[in-house]
């Protein structure tokens, strides 16, 4: 189907598609299942962590470290609605976080981030439009939209990390599970219509000539994103002492988004294929 939400404009109607409603429950099931394993996961473990006397002890004398990072992020959005691919974009997000030592080997990070994430569609198909009561499909026509989307949210990932090494040097696994608020979004981008002169006779667009007509569009997105998002990260990093209380962190990752990009539920989308690499300091406040 041709990509359009509320975006593109000359009356297009698109391509005929086809209802998703099987493929919408199955997603919808399937993202109810890992929310709830999630929580139940990280019940089990601060329970475990409280009940669990010299772990408690540790959690209420560990060692608390605040700190910032930020890095590049290359994203993109998976759907079954438009014809080609989404592009993938480039992204960034940067925010403080603290940590809490539950353990020498395990920690708790709780962060806040500016989330920046961004994708593409090149989507073109024959011109069908209506013309008074009628549907008609001008055969020798067509339109392309070109789009680049900037959607910002601010993410707060809370994680578990796993940290082994030395005083000097600290490799890192982290798991992160995140909520997205959406804030805005922007695009940037065109509507080229194409009408053939063996066409133009049936249009009823009086706004409309023979050859290119070109829409360009560099503005705010009023609406079609979804208000939220969340998913999983994975990073393995690093972290190099510079001193005892201070270090430099660096952190490549994936992400994987479970909820639905767009407004509209029956367009079945996420945020897919986001590679991340994360550089930042971190400050420790109290040692153990």
């Amino acid at each position: 189907m041709l990509f359009l939400l509320a975006f593109s404009g000359y009356g297009v109607v698109g391509k005929a598609g086809y209802e998703p409603s099987t493929m919408k429950l199955i997603q919808t099931a399937i993202n109810k299942i890992v929310q709830k394993s999630i929580l139940i996961l990280a019940a089990l473990f601060i329970a475990h962590a409280f009940s669990n006397p010299a772990i408690a002890q540790l959690y209420q004398k560990g060692s608390v470290n605040i700190g910032i990072e930020g890095g590049v992020q290359f994203t993109n959005v998976s759907t079954s609605y438009t014809s080609n691919s989404p592009e993938s974009g480039l992204g960034f997000s940067i925010g403080p976080y603290v940590e809490y030592h539950v353990s020498p080997e395990f920690k708790l990070r709780l962060g806040m981030n500016y989330d920046s994430r961004a994708f593409g569609i090149n989507e073109s198909s024959i011109w069908i439009a209506k013309c008074e009561d009628s549907l008609i499909v001008y055969k020798n026509s067509y339109i392309q939209i070109k789009r680049d989307y900037k959607v910002n949210y601010m993410t707060l990932p809370l994680s578990i990390i796993y940290v082994k090494g030395n005083e000097k040097f600290k490799i890192y696994v982290q798991l992160s599970f995140y909520y997205s608020i959406y804030i805005n979004a922007h695009q940037v981008g065109f509507n080229d219509l194409y009408i053939d002169s063996l066409d133009f006779q049936n249009v009823c667009d009086t706004t409309i000539n023979v050859g290119h007509n070109i829409k360009e569009f560099d503005e705010a997105v009023d609406k079609g994103f979804n208000s939220s998002d969340f998913g999983l990260n994975f990073y393995i990093g690093g972290i190099i002492r510079l001193s005892p209380s201070l270090g430099l962190t660096i952190a490549p990752g994936f992400t994987w988004g479970m909820g639905n990009v767009f407004e509209d539920q029956s367009i079945m989308s996420n945020w897919s294929r986001i590679f991340k690499i994360n550089t930042g300091i971190v400050y420790t406040l109290k040692k153990k």
